[in-house]
């Protein structure tokens, strides 16, 4: 791959990771315009890894305390002092959130890579996301307006539970994770500064374990990518994601997931118009 090449898949990685448009088939369809060939294996786990990286570091103050606390309550085994902290709690609820998702990826992985054959299911499920996302939005503006937004609890069992049987579909290709769990909280009357932390909590557990089992398969995969472009790639990725994401996330605190909606919305006819010609 040439310099061009590099910047342009780090962006894509870097920046999406932090819009509900699904940054992996974006990935995908990106590489396969560059390369007229499959993402592969090596290439994309450390484009995760990295990007995963920024979203790490998008809840470093959050991680920081969770770290102090943990190290002063631990050793005492005060379980009730640890539950009793919003963000020890709101991390945990998160813990929860992903067991729906892994015990369906583990039991159903044939069964959901066979939608990732033809790219129309793609588009299809990308189109449902756009939609979703619209009137998780409109909701948001309404209740927004009204004043009405619940910007005080945090995150409980059952809504964690809900969250993680929305974000199992996220497995399907086209299904922002992000996009997701971010509209099935808006639905339920969250603030959407709330809405996005806690999505962004869910989603630094499930895709880091996800990132580093990918990256213990990487030892029995040949990897076909020189380990000087591997290097620059997560490097450039990791520092797009550094700095776009909190000003992407900023944004939508501000004014809302309408404009990527629309977006994935017109991505998803113009997929299917073309994938029929």
């Amino acid at each position: 791959m040439n310099a061009l090449d590099l910047f342009v898949l780090s962006i894509v990685q870097g920046v999406g990771e932090f819009l509900p448009i699904s940054s992996s088939a974006h990935l995908n369809w990106t590489y396969q315009f560059l390369h007229d060939a499959s993402l592969p294996f090596s290439l994309g786990v450390v484009l995760q890894l990295a990007s995963i990286f920024g979203a790490l570091l998008y809840l470093r103050e959050e991680l920081t305390s969770l770290f102090l606390l943990l190290r002063q309550q631990c050793p005492q085994m005060e379980l009730k002092a640890l539950f009793s902290d919003p963000d020890f709690h709101s991390w945990f609820c998160a813990g929860v959130a992903n067991i729906p998702v892994v015990i369906v990826g583990l039991s159903a992985k044939d069964r959901i890579e066979q939608f990732f054959a033809d790219s129309r299911w793609t588009f299809l499920f990308l189109g449902i996301t756009g939609l979703s996302v619209l009137l998780a939005d409109h909701v948001w503006r309404s209740r927004r307006i009204k004043g009405s937004e619940n910007n005080s609890s945090g995150p409980t069992y059952l809504v964690a539970i809900i969250v993680g049987l929305i974000q199992v579909f996220a497995l399907l290709p086209g299904i922002s994770r992000f996009g997701s769990t971010v509209m099935c909280l808006l639905f339920m009357g969250f603030a959407m500064k709330e809405a996005i932390r806690f999505s962004f909590q869910i989603g630094a557990i499930v895709l880091l374990a996800a990132g580093l089992k990918e990256s213990i398969s990487l030892i029995y995969t040949p990897v076909n990518v020189p380990m000087t472009e591997l290097g620059i790639l997560a490097a450039i990725t990791a520092a797009v994601a550094m700095f776009c994401g909190p000003r992407i996330l900023r944004f939508f605190e501000r004014y809302g997931l309408r404009l990527p909606a629309i977006y994935c919305c017109c991505i998803s006819i113009i997929g299917f118009i073309m994938s029929r010609i």
